[in-house]
């Protein structure tokens, strides 16, 4: 074998090594944002339920529900509906004109907390939303016997740049769907 076939087969290897090598940086570097990202999620969320439960006061419980969807989920046209018998009286509301009551039977809203289920568009039926139509319901109710609805959270739109609804957006909706069920529950005194 002469000099340059050695050299060869060495810049050859080398070449190889030094892609295995970039490949290898490449998948810490991602691992280290996921993980970055994923500690922050969880801050998020803890800020979420210490603050659903820091204070027996409903208008403190409310605003926090409020706050997050605005910074966390990142809208500006949402409401809560809060239930009082048969309907749900709207509690707040926030770049929308809605309703100040609704039947819990006849609406979308309504069978969405009757049947649980926390109701989200896919990136695909955002993109022909109406504007009249929620992309998100989130249903306040707890689960423990006997069954409790207690409001729902609506969402519209979401501000330009979220486009759709991510991981952290889904974890956020299931604890208010339970714990900020149970936080507006236990503040109505």
């Amino acid at each position: 074998m002469s000099i340059n076939q050695e050299l060869h087969d060495e810049v050859t290897r080398l070449r190889a090594e030094n892609a295995a090598l970039r490949s290898e940086l490449a998948s810490a570097l991602r691992y280290g944002r996921d993980t970055e990202t994923l500690h922050n999620d969880l801050g998020n969320l803890y800020v979420l339920i210490h603050g659903l439960f820091a204070t027996p006061e409903r208008e403190v419980v409310r605003a926090v529900v409020r706050d997050v969807l605005i910074n966390f989920v990142g809208t500006e046209e949402v409401a809560c509906y809060e239930r009082d018998g048969d309907v749900l009286r709207l509690a707040w509301q926030v770049g929308v004109e809605l309703p100040e009551q609704t039947p819990l039977t006849e609406t979308e809203l309504g069978q969405a907390c009757l049947d649980g289920a926390i109701r989200v568009m896919t990136p695909a039926e955002l993109q022909t939303r109406r504007r009249d139509q929620p992309s998100a319901i989130v249903p306040m109710r707890f689960s423990t016997p006997p069954s409790e609805i207690v409001g729902a959270v609506v969402i519209f739109g979401l501000l330009p740049q979220r486009p759709h609804y991510g991981d952290l957006d889904q974890q956020i909706f299931k604890i208010l769907s339970t714990h900020g069920a149970v936080a507006l529950w236990a503040s109505a005194g």
